[in-house]
């Protein structure tokens, strides 16, 4: 039947290591959470498109209506533990921070459920 994965091996995975210039340094970045990711589809702003020569499916989203903040929020984890570093509490510091530290963040993660972020222009001005 299989190697059956534990419940810490599933609630672990989906990391990746992002270099963020900005903050000086690396920092862990999680796959966007499924809730957020539903979040997202339920107001409209990803949607799935078949390329109709291909049949290739991508995610698109709609970047001039992303929380970016509230993605990196969600997605910066600690790497020994897996959870959120930071909390609602700090949102509004996180959000003073520089656009495209945070931006970096939140393409990493969007880049890990298969939205293709190297074309899009992100910035909502």
């Amino acid at each position: 039947m299989g190697n059956y994965l534990s419940r810490d091996q599933i609630l672990s995975g989906g990391f990746r290591k992002q270099d963020v210039e900005a903050f000086g340094g690396t920092v862990c970045v999680r796959e966007m959470p499924a809730d957020l990711v539903d979040k997202l589809i339920g107001e409209g702003l990803v949607t799935q498109v078949t390329d109709p020569a291909t049949g290739k499916q991508t995610n698109q989203v709609d970047f001039s209506k992303v929380d970016f903040v509230e993605v990196a929020s969600r997605c910066i984890v600690d790497p020994e533990t897996g959870l959120p570093l930071f909390s609602q509490a700090d949102l509004a510091e996180l959000g003073g921070l520089g656009f495209s530290s945070i931006r970096v963040v939140a393409q990493t993660a969007m880049n890990m459920i298969g939205v293709d972020t190297s074309s899009e222009d992100a910035d909502p001005n």
